[in-house]
């Protein structure tokens, strides 16, 4: 059985910062000035990000064939909880599905992609979404701050249909610490940037060349190589030493986005997947200490990925918005104030979160039997024709336009006054929720995004929120009828 990715996709967030701002307000020299870093909103985190990169990958895909999630992520928003039981949930993907996390290293993203080949070999599922999201945190003025960045990217891998195939995986298993962060800790600790550098360079170079004896394959067989790297300057101390510069992806998105940890190199084998003409060999080589390889030769498939209905990078690097370096502290609660951002303790029952899971992670209604209003949140008895039911299950859908909406002055919490919206939803359904980017107003195409509401009893809680498309146009809903208004 031959396994390889049959789809992909991934998320940037909209909000960027610029090297030179953090630069200017630490007073360090101009070599660390160069570029954006991509910055999560402050309603965003791994978890949500992982949702926004593995809707794109599911795009055209099945989702009743998806027996598999697996996240790999070294910031995951909770200690002991598991982040793919939520991804799955808000995926709407079916409930028999094998969820688990992988972390502890950048690196985490081969772990969960040799687990998810395996697990298709073996017949346990069909399919396996592999997502690989981060947003690592740093102290605030260290020299690391300017070179990271936050992105998810996710890959559906099976046998069927293949965009890419899968050649070889090669692991070089080492103790050596680039990075780490005990428990308890908010921020990353390193030691020496020059020994991790040439560990880095050394590992690099001998898994590539093990992954290439291993497929019986030379240098002048591969199109292109990706490849992890802590930062740009390790990144061109590899092209040196490697001798294979013009083999090398140019989009290695440290400019543009920045070390993503987990989701780095994922984020660049979709930009090269983007590219790739049938037939061409791709090198991906990631690190974590560890050392993996990855070789994958692109079938006639792959043709078809510019004109996909996904979105691509490059659409994601378009129309983002600058942040200013205060905004970006207030965003992460980096500023020393009483409490945080997250310091509140609404109102939170997990009784009936449990109760209400369906409705809220899955965003599923009820359609009505007798007169087909969609009924959103659940009721007893349809607001529009008065019946008591029989209702069939509804999947609302992600998108819809706007049809009225008003701020709320004193919402307790960060970006007060918070603009709340009422969208008709595609195929029917009405939803009452908070504007998370763009600017409100009637008949604005919407579409929905996960994010974190607040953390009440110190547990994220997560809602939908809308947001103006990105890069692919909404399709206006059609007028609402009577029973959808009255719903």
């Amino acid at each position: 059985m031959t396994i390889g990715i049959s789809s992909f996709g991934c998320y940037l967030p909209r909000g960027t910062l610029s090297r030179r701002a953090i630069a200017d307000a630490w007073g360090q020299t101009p070599e660390f000035a160069l570029g954006v870093r991509a910055v999560a909103w402050f309603d965003e985190d791994a978890l949500t990000m992982a949702v926004e990169a593995g809707a794109e990958a599911l795009l055209g895909t099945e989702r009743q064939a998806v027996g598999a999630v697996f996240v790999a992520t070294t910031s995951a928003p909770f200690a002991e909880k598991s982040v793919a039981d939520v991804v799955a949930a808000a995926l709407d993907l079916r409930g028999e599905i094998l969820t688990a996390d992988f972390g502890g290293s950048t690196r985490a993203f081969s772990a969960a992609l040799r687990a998810a080949c395996d697990a298709v070999q073996a017949g346990s599922c069909r399919n396996a979404l592999v997502i690989a999201s981060d947003m690592r945190q740093v102290p605030p003025g260290s020299p690391a701050e300017p070179g990271l960045g936050d992105a998810a990217a996710a890959f559906v891998v099976g046998s069927d249909g293949l965009l890419a195939e899968i050649e070889q995986l090669v692991t070089l298993s080492d103790d050596f610490t680039p990075v780490w962060r005990l428990a308890g800790d908010r921020f990353l600790s390193s030691d020496d940037d020059k020994v991790a550098q040439e560990a880095y360079v050394a590992a690099a170079l001998q898994v590539a060349r093990r992954t290439l004896d291993a497929a019986a394959r030379d240098t002048a067989d591969l199109t292109t190589i990706v490849a992890y790297a802590p930062d740009s300057g390790a990144f061109r101390t590899l092209l040196r030493a490697s001798g294979m510069g013009e083999k090398f992806h140019t989009a290695t998105l440290h400019g543009e986005v920045g070390n993503s940890g987990a989701a780095n190199l994922p984020l660049q084998l979709c930009a090269a997947l983007e590219e790739a003409q049938p037939g061409d060999r791709l090198l991906a080589v990631n690190w974590g200490g560890t050392a993996d390889g990855l070789l994958l030769r692109c079938t006639d498939a792959v043709a078809q990925v510019p004109g996909a209905a996904r979105r691509g990078i490059q659409t994601w690097l378009d129309g983002r918005a600058a942040l200013q370096y205060q905004e970006y502290l207030r965003h992460r609660d980096l500023l020393a104030s009483p409490g945080g951002l997250w310091s509140l303790d609404p109102f939170s029952s997990l009784t009936a979160a449990r109760r209400e899971s369906r409705q809220l992670l899955r965003l599923h209604g009820v359609r009505c039997q007798a007169c087909g209003a969609v009924l959103y949140p659940v009721r007893p008895a349809c607001r529009a024709c008065g019946g008591d039911g029989p209702f069939d299950d509804f999947r609302l859908a992600r998108r819809g336009v706007v049809v009225t909406w008003n701020r709320d002055h004193v919402y307790p919490g960060f970006g007060s006054p918070v603009a709340n919206v009422v969208v008709d939803l595609e195929g029917g359904g009405r939803l009452l929720t908070q504007l998370a980017e763009g600017t409100p107003a009637i008949g604005m195409p919407v579409e929905l995004a996960l994010r974190r509401l607040h953390a009440g009893r110190n547990l994220p809680h997560y809602f939908w929120k809308a947001r103006a498309p990105r890069g692919v146009p909404a399709v206006p809903a059609p007028p609402a009828t009577a029973a959808e208004v009255s719903s």
